[in-house]
């Protein structure tokens, strides 16, 4: 198990809700690479596994490479890179597939490492989760009024919680631990989704990592809060743990069988194993002008011959170069008129965008004059309606978040361009009708995805 620069993590429950809150925006994303042959290759063959498998390597790399990516069975640079790394480990070839007796040799160094620090995934008897400890860290373990907590003085904390039914809302749970007060305390990454939310940060000479999500009767989550020079290899563990961590445990299970793509008797994947998958439609999000209309990015709509919004036909009937964003004629998008902010309402705003069939919300920052949005925008956001912390509309969301750097399947804070305010009134003319709720008062994030689920509408592209 090496250790690379990982996520770090903390613990507070907090109970009162505040508003967005600022973000320092994080550096903008790497330029684009050409298409390595190999490296499409190996996608090809990691994909072509079953998901649990999938999981399962990833989950490895962790414990025998320098891999800091979560285990969602998705391949990006960070898993290509870290099966090379092992392959290279190994003295095989250095081509990101593996055969058979590779996987089955890392499968093995894996559970040696794990063997090696007593590290077993337990089941939380306060909360029911399932999550992974180092027996061999000697951590003493003591029921807390809502969870476990398992510690080494200052240096490791980890806390797991168990909300009630009546404090069961992901996006204001969210806001308080995006928000919380602290001296020394910094976010440095923040990510909902409906299946789960995920807070990083330092605190002083602390780290920390909150996770949560919902169940049939609450939250559940955790925080890791650790000192970095405790012991070597912490970030890595920390991660390792992450990994393992499940809102509701499933119970023991026996260890999948190493499996890999069909490989011929040199070891090469077979042509059958390489071929890719079938193409996913692609998919983005519109806003909802009213009277039947709809705005979005005109990138979204390239070679898109059959668009649909909200599962229904829609038509491409007009577009404006200045601006990227095109309009199109939809069935039933009534919709309320929105409330276009009227200059420069400062750099706090949220994103709201169909990503896996749920609108998710995306926090960050404007910059340049509202014409960039820096945030962790996932894949299907791509026209995201922008608004304030009031509920005005700053923009929609320019690009693509397929096409920017991920981590473990989850697209990383980003800087995207975006369709101001003003170009989204002259891109409407004629089929926009501004609207005020004269509201000055800053929203929370739930309050916001109200406001958004109103405006806001899936676009499917078939072929």
């Amino acid at each position: 198990m090496k250790l690379a620069n990982g996520l770090a993590f903390t613990l507070l429950l907090l109970l009162s809700a505040g508003p967005v809150a600022a973000q320092k925006p994080p550096p903008g994303p790497a330029a684009a690479k050409p298409v390595d042959p190999v490296e499409s290759a190996a996608q090809a063959a990691f994909e072509a596994l079953p998901e649990a498998e999938r999981r399962a390597i990833q989950n490895d790399l962790v414990w025998v490479t320098d891999y800091y990516g979560a285990s969602l069975g998705t391949f990006g640079k960070l898993t290509y890179n870290a099966l090379v790394a092992f392959q290279k480990q190994i003295g095989g070839r250095q081509d990101g597939i593996l055969d058979p007796q590779q996987r089955q040799q890392m499968a093995t160094l894996a559970q040696r490492n794990r063997a090696a620090i007593g590290f077993k995934v337990v089941t939380d008897p306060v909360t029911g989760s399932g999550i992974g400890i180092a027996a061999s860290l000697g951590l003493v373990q003591e029921k807390t009024v809502q969870g476990t907590k398992w510690s080494k003085g200052a240096d490791f904390i980890l806390e797991t919680v168990k909300t009630t039914p009546d404090h069961a809302d992901m996006a204001a749970t969210f806001d308080r631990f995006v928000n919380a007060a602290a001296p020394g305390r910094k976010v440095t990454y923040k990510l909902l989704r409906p299946d789960f939310f995920v807070v990083t940060g330092d605190s002083g000479t602390q780290k920390f990592y909150t996770r949560f999500a919902p169940t049939q009767d609450g939250l559940r989550g955790y925080t890791v809060t650790y000192n970095p020079k405790w012991i070597p290899n912490i970030d890595q563990l920390v991660i390792a743990i992450a990994n393992t961590f499940e809102p509701i445990a499933a119970g023991a299970a026996p260890a999948a069988t190493p499996k890999t793509a069909p490989t011929a008797g040199t070891g090469t994947a077979t042509p059958s194993a390489l071929a890719p998958p079938p193409a996913a439609p692609k998919t983005a999000s519109v806003l909802l002008l009213g009277g039947g209309y709809a705005l979005a990015p005109s990138g979204a709509l390239d070679g898109c011959r059959t668009p649909s919004v909200n599962g229904k036909p829609a038509q491409v009937v007009g577009s404006d170069a200045g601006s990227g964003a095109a309009l199109l004629k939809v069935e039933s998008a009534d919709a309320p008129a929105p409330t276009l902010a009227q200059g420069d309402t400062g750099a706090d705003a949220v994103a709201f965008g169909f990503s896996g069939g749920h609108l998710q919300a995306a926090p960050g920052t404007l910059r340049g004059d509202g014409k960039t949005f820096t945030a962790s925008a996932q894949p299907g956001m791509w026209g995201s309606l922008i608004l304030s912390p009031t509920g005005q509309v700053r923009g929609l969301l320019a690009d693509d978040p397929t096409a920017k750097p991920h981590l473990g399947g989850v697209v990383l804070a980003s800087s995207y361009r975006v369709i101001a305010a003003d170009q989204i009134a002259a891109a409407a003319a004629g089929h926009l009708a501004a609207g005020s709720d004269g509201n000055t008062a800053a929203r929370t994030t739930g309050e916001l995805a109200q406001i958004a689920a109103k405006m806001v509408a899936p676009l499917t592209c078939g072929p």
